[in-house]
């Protein structure tokens, strides 16, 4: 965990990475380490993105979905030829950023300059229900689309002996044992409940001390029992 710890207070910007076709559970815990991140003013990108149907069930307890954005950049390259660049500037204004290229031997011809998008790049990557065999084809998948980072600062959170609402809630705690936002622990207290629910499983004696510490935290069980409750289809209601 020491590892982990200096990782993330290294690192600015995250990936947060999950399979195809995650569950609710899987979800709800990458939106816990999510939050946990933006609080702590780091910069995250997630893939793949949210379902919508997720979004419309969890919305009461989601952080904003606008703020998958990994800090892009765009290069713009000006030949030099036959122009002699003297100085560049820049103008802030309130409708745009004005660019000022001054030159020393004439005017630049504007169809030479070329704008190029660069991709993001992210400092390290967690990723949720993935398998770590040697460069799995999903990590492949993602690498299409933006850089990864080197190996070491890849870190793999898997739902084995431990549930990934535990797994993500011990990496959280190594950085803020007294964790006082609500909207962390919430997030963390549905994906615990949702992975039972999901797997018909009674709580064992750890996971109970874990609800236990996210309710004494502030986790809002009565809004993520609604939720819960309100998407069961009868045969998958309690019986009393």
């Amino acid at each position: 965990m020491e590892k982990i710890k200096s990782i993330i207070e290294e690192s600015h910007s995250f990936g947060l990475f999950l399979k195809e076709d995650p569950k609710d559970h899987e979800l709800l815990a990458r939106e816990a380490l999510k939050s946990f991140l933006i609080k702590k003013e780091k910069t995250v990108l997630y893939l793949p993105d949210n379902p919508e149907s997720f979004i419309k069930k969890w919305s009461s307890l989601l952080t904003d979905q606008n703020s998958n954005n990994a800090p892009n950049s765009i290069s713009i390259h000006i030949p030099k030829g036959q122009t002699k660049i003297k100085e560049v500037t820049y103008e802030d204004t309130d409708e745009a950023l004005d660019l000022n290229i001054i030159t020393e031997n004439g005017e630049i011809n504007p169809q030479e300059i070329v704008f190029e998008p660069k991709t993001a790049n992210i400092d390290a990557v967690f990723c949720f229900c993935l398998t770590t065999l040697p460069e799995p084809e999903n990590l492949k998948r993602f690498n299409k689309q933006i850089p990864l980072p080197p190996k070491e600062k890849i870190i793999f959170i898997n739902d084995n002996e431990e549930t990934l609402a535990q797994k993500t809630f011990t990496i959280i705690k190594t950085l803020e044992n007294d964790l006082s936002d609500n909207k962390t622990v919430s997030l963390l207290f549905a994906s615990l409940t949702s992975e039972r629910m999901c797997s018909y499983q009674q709580s064992r004696e750890k996971t109970l001390e874990i609800e236990k510490d996210l309710i004494r935290l502030g986790a809002d069980k009565k809004i993520i029992s609604e939720i819960i409750m309100e998407s069961l289809s009868l045969d998958q209601l309690p019986i009393i």
